[in-house]
């Protein structure tokens, strides 16, 4: 019987928003013998235009995840830009507290689709993630290859991703926040019987704000946990 080890790791990559994808699970193959706006007060932030995504220089995120309590993680756009596969993604930094390092982060938004790259601080994997396609209706689901070749450590892992709600009210860290949309992002691999799901995960994205929360759910683990901005400027 063909097994495989599942094992956790603290982000999967650094999002460009400074929201971390908590705790997700990589498969790996084993033999068969087993070898402009500041967030930080209460209010209500309004938008009638723009992105779900900024990437003006110096604009910042900070945010705390229940996986990593006391710790808090920032991302700053720096007004660079790479191009990667023939897309352009802006760059942007990511600190933690306690931690002198800086780790890059990517976002690239176009055609509707918004999309978060970076590499996994373990096993060094670098992961293209559709969150968010703008112009669906609720309800309305895609499929995305989440690496560049469509595997992770050797196997086929996908994302599944449906819009969920639209235009709704939602309040992170004290803060109302309007015109959110909420999208529900599944991540499944092929181990020889087809996807199967293995991790699940929500995103709340504000209008000219960006990620605002991301909750993870990894069954297999027995782990839940959520990513929650606590302060922001957008420049």
């Amino acid at each position: 019987m063909k097994k495989f080890l599942l094992f956790p790791i603290a982000a999967l990559f650094l999002f460009a928003s400074s929201c971390q994808l908590d705790a997700p699970v990589l498969p790996k193959k084993i033999d068969t013998n087993g070898n402009s706006n500041t967030g930080n007060t209460t209010g209500t932030t309004t938008n009638t235009t723009g992105t779900y995504q900024p990437v003006t220089k110096d604009t910042y995120w900070k945010t705390v995840s229940t996986l990593t309590p006391g710790i808090t993680s920032t991302a700053t756009m720096t007004g660079e830009t790479q191009t990667i596969n023939g897309k352009l993604y802006y760059v942007a930094n990511n600190t933690f507290t306690g931690n002198s390092n800086t780790f890059k982060g990517y976002y690239y938004h176009g055609n509707d689709n918004y999309l978060l790259r970076s590499t996994t601080l373990i096993a060094n994997l670098t992961v293209d993630f559709l969150y968010l396609k703008d112009n669906y209706a609720i309800g309305k689901t895609w499929t995305a290859t989440v690496t560049d070749d469509g595997l992770v450590n050797g196997v086929p892992g996908q994302i599944i991703g449906k819009i969920v709600e639209q235009g709704i009210t939602k309040t992170v860290g004290g803060k109302k926040f309007t015109d959110v949309i909420h999208t529900n992002l599944v991540l499944q691999y092929n181990m020889g019987n087809g996807f199967e799901d293995t991790e699940i995960f929500d995103f709340y994205m504000a209008k000219n704000v960006g990620i605002i929360q991301v909750d993870a759910n990894i069954p297999i683990a027995n782990i839940t946990s959520s990513s929650t901005l606590t302060d922001y400027s957008v420049k």
